[in-house]
């Protein structure tokens, strides 16, 4: 897990750095198109928000911009209590 939130800001300047990644180019594998970046104007997230958590992205989208990491047995030393 990445330790701090990705704001929109950051997120936005992703996403405009790598435009494979933009709302309307994000390839159906990777991405839901329904639900992925689902308050953002195309590759804008939404005005005076720049500051705040991103939201509606899929795990593919954070690991390509370096965030997303998957909690592992090695990564936390221990297996993940099941209830």
């Amino acid at each position: 897990m990445y330790a701090k939130e990705v704001t929109n800001g950051q997120f936005q300047r992703f996403v405009k750095a790598n435009p494979q990644w933009q709302k309307d180019r994000v390839d159906a594998k990777f991405a839901d198109k329904e639900y992925y970046l689902n308050d953002w104007a195309s590759s804008n997230c939404p005005e005076g928000e720049l500051d705040h958590p991103v939201t509606w992205i899929s795990w593919y989208a954070a690991k390509g911009g370096g965030w997303g990491q998957l909690l592992t047995f090695d990564k936390l030393g221990r297996p993940c209590p099941v209830w």
